[in-house]
């Protein structure tokens, strides 16, 4: 697949995401785009290294997902008080392990 497999961008009011169960196989990014190829990712709306809470996407699990063969299996960009459990990833790219 050429892209992201579930992209969250953007999320700054979103409360109680969940992000569950699911198999993500063969994101692989062959067109060399440089930022494709994740197989989660959830971004605020901008990148700020001080993080400011208006800005951030928060409060979110992402739990319970297998994948092989992406560039990155779960990708977080300005992200406050979530939690990340039971992943388990295989054959991702060598420059990302």
């Amino acid at each position: 697949m050429q892209g992201d497999a579930i992209e969250w961008n953007v999320a700054i009011h979103d409360r109680d995401i969940l992000i569950s169960d699911h198999v993500i196989e063969r994101i692989d990014c062959t067109n060399g785009k440089i930022n494709w190829g994740i197989g989660i990712g959830l971004a605020g709306s901008t990148y700020d290294n001080s993080y400011p809470e208006d800005q951030a996407v928060k409060n979110f699990v992402v739990a319970n997902i297998t994948g092989s063969d992406c560039r990155q299996l779960v990708h977080v960009e300005n992200g406050k008080h979530f939690v990340i459990r039971n992943v388990k990833a295989k054959k991702h790219h060598a420059r990302f392990q």
